[in-house]
């Protein structure tokens, strides 16, 4: 054979190979951007600074808050966030209503809001409403300790996302009887005696603690189950009394 015909053998081969090369490098290089990227969307969540209005919005809601009260509860907001990011952008039940107020204050920025939406999940996040009873509404000037209910299987997804995360206990979520780990991002309403806070009785915590929302079901291997809309009561005056047993309970 021929050098001529060597190399019209040859050259096929040489050009398939190095397409192929070049589509692995792209693909590649693809692969490398989007994790940087996914890598910045992260640090810009966990590192963002509010703007001064959302801290001033709320503390004239909640006037007895300190510097240091408003600071704590922008953190747990972040950290919401940062759990919505995890689920590729899935809107979450909002467990806190400080932490709701933040946010509500923060979307009144509509330019800081929309900006940092495209920046940390590509789009806009919309804002969940704090009935999490698929259907129901609760009111925006809820009574001092209005009962709720919850989603059962809504809260329990970010409780144990939010307890994974930060492995907080709160002091406030502890009684003689038991030591039940609470994220913040549930105890934080409690803890800084919101007013018409959301606040846990030990029986929610031990559900949202103990459901598992993939299956629907208690994961303490027992036979008992629950479906996907079963609810969980909110604790009500000082997070003791289950709220089927208080006065106007759902």
């Amino acid at each position: 054979m021929s050098i001529f015909e060597q190399v019209f053998w040859i050259q096929p081969f040489v050009i398939f190979f190095a397409v192929l090369i070049g589509i692995l490098l792209v693909f590649l290089t693809f692969i490398a951007w989007a994790k940087r990227d996914h890598k910045n969307q992260k640090e810009m969540i966990q590192h963002f600074e509010f703007p001064p209005q959302v801290f001033v919005g709320v503390k004239e809601r909640y006037s007895h808050l300190t510097d240091d009260d408003v600071n704590l509860a922008l953190d747990q907001l972040r950290l919401y966030f940062l759990l919505c990011w995890m689920g590729d952008n899935e809107e979450l039940a909002m467990p806190s209503r400080l932490v709701d107020t933040c946010w509500h204050c923060f979307i009144l920025q509509t330019r800081n809001y929309q900006t940092f939406c495209k920046q940390a999940f590509g789009g806009y996040l919309h804002h969940v409403p704090q009935g999490w009873v698929p259907g129901s509404q609760a009111s925006a000037n809820a009574a001092v300790n209005e009962p709720q209910k919850i989603n059962l299987k809504e809260g329990a997804k970010v409780f144990q996302a939010a307890l994974a995360m930060t492995d907080m206990v709160s002091r406030a979520s502890k009684t003689a009887a038991s030591s039940l780990r609470v994220p913040m991002l549930f105890a934080i309403d409690k803890m800084l005696k919101i007013p018409d806070g959301n606040l846990y009785t030990d029986e929610a915590v031990q559900l949202l603690g103990t459901f598992d929302w993939r299956t629907s079901r208690l994961s303490d291997g027992g036979s008992q189950s629950s479906s996907e809309g079963s609810s969980a009561s909110l604790g009500c005056g000082d997070g003791t009394v289950a709220c089927g047993n208080c006065a106007g309970g759902h």
